[in-house]
């Protein structure tokens, strides 16, 4: 990770580098040495996000059949899932608006097609209705 002022130390250094420098003029200012692991491991917290799921088989979606990992959502995957306004048929609209629910989407399936891929999310709906 780094920011604006570490991009132009850098960039100056490997200029300087070019121009022919045994070494840069500023060194690095991290401590490098504090991103070794330590032997044995001491976390600083617990990570629950990888902690055993318990056992849920009367869910409605079983949780074995679910992906597993961390993952994050930038701007493009939040825009791909986000219902454009006046999508849909509105007695669907209308019990999302109302109880506020929510529908599970996998990424992949919704970005383009979501016409097509509203359907079931609207079957589910009538079921509850």
């Amino acid at each position: 990770m780094a920011d604006a002022q570490g991009l132009v130390q850098f960039l100056a250094a490997v200029a300087e580098l070019a121009r022919g420098a045994a070494a840069p003029s500023l060194r690095p200012v991290w401590e490098r040495e504090l991103l070794e692991a330590r032997n044995p491991p001491r976390p600083g917290f617990a990570h629950r996000e990888y902690d055993e799921v318990p056992d849920t088989k009367g869910t409605i979606v079983p949780l074995d059949e679910m992906a597993h990992r961390s993952f994050f959502f930038g701007a493009r995957e939040v825009a791909a899932i986000r219902v454009p306004p006046g999508a849909g048929p509105p007695e669907a609209r209308h019990h999302v608006e109302k109880k506020r629910i929510t529908w599970p989407l996998h990424l992949g399936d919704a970005c383009g097609h979501f016409i097509d891929y509203s359907r079931e999310p609207y079957k589910v709906l009538q079921q509850y209705a």
